[in-house]
């Protein structure tokens, strides 16, 4: 090879080289996480919509995200007041702007981003609980707006709205919490079995329990 044209090739080199640097900074190819992950101020201040209500605790938002409601845990498909949780919940949030509120777990295993919920100054998760399409369903990870879901669901249940119109389950002369858990169990649940006997609490009430922000056992269901 010639000076000539090893010349021309390392000129050839640079231009390449130089052209890969610069597109590394075209705007737009950078990627920015999404609204709702990574920014409490990202959330506040993106103009997020519902753009489809999943069932009454989950949604799908304008920028792609499902989302899940903290605290709420309504009614599956096979359940009492599940077609009127969702017409409620669509009620609330269809193609409506809301303010989104985090909590110290942002996620949950499904990958769901896990909110509190803001539109027309409603605050969604209570008024759901309020109306009794829902029962208030804590982790420990996550109690910021625990005691007013817990007062809404008080005042649903002394007004016998909704779920809280539904004849109770079968009661047990007693019931177990184990600490560090928002659920209570029938004293034969399998739960209960595979628990360290020193954490088992006994509640004779099955309403203070609920009072507490306790929620029945999605197996055992006492």
């Amino acid at each position: 090879m010639t000076q000539s044209a090893r010349n021309k090739l390392l000129i050839l080199s640079v231009i390449l080289i130089a052209l890969s640097a610069a597109l590394l900074f075209i705007p737009g190819r950078v990627k920015t996480p999404a609204p709702g992950l990574d920014s409490q101020k990202d959330i506040h201040d993106s103009k997020l919509y519902v753009s489809r209500v999943i069932d009454g605790d989950t949604f799908e938002l304008s920028n792609g995200r499902t989302v899940r409601l903290i605290g709420v845990d309504t009614p599956e498909t096979d359940m009492p007041y599940y077609n009127e949780a969702v017409t409620f919940a669509e009620s609330l949030l269809s193609e409506k702007q809301i303010t989104i509120e985090l909590d110290k777990e942002r996620m949950d295993k499904y990958g769901r981003l896990l909110i509190y919920a803001y539109t027309d100054s409603i605050f969604v998760n209570e008024m759901i609980i309020g109306r009794g399409l829902g029962i208030v369903y804590l982790f420990e990870s996550n109690l910021k707006r625990a005691g007013t879901l817990i007062e809404s669901q008080s005042k649903a249940r002394a007004a016998a709205l909704g779920i809280w119109s539904l004849p109770a389950p079968s009661p047990e002369d007693y019931y177990i919490n184990i600490a560090g858990s928002y659920r209570f169990h029938r004293p034969l649940c399998i739960a209960i079995k595979r628990s360290d006997p020193e954490k088992r609490k006994t509640y004779h009430s099955r309403g203070k329990l609920l009072d507490k922000g306790f929620s029945p056992c999605r197996n055992c269901r006492p």
